[in-house]
């Protein structure tokens, strides 16, 4: 069961009045918010790690 069914399930749960242009944009929104919810903390650990290594040597 792949994450675009999932979604895809819960949105046909709300379907009866969700129109498929609609399911569209939350989709594509979703799918921003998962991908900037896994970049951000990646980044931010990068900062921490280059600046901790800084403080080491």
């Amino acid at each position: 069961m792949s994450h675009k069914q999932q979604i895809e399930q819960v949105l046909e749960g709300m379907g009866a009045f969700v129109r498929p242009d609609i399911k569209e944009e939350i989709f594509r929104y979703y799918s921003v918010a998962v991908v900037l919810g896994l970049v951000i903390p990646y980044f931010a650990y990068l900062k921490l790690s280059a600046s901790y290594k800084r403080h080491q040597s």
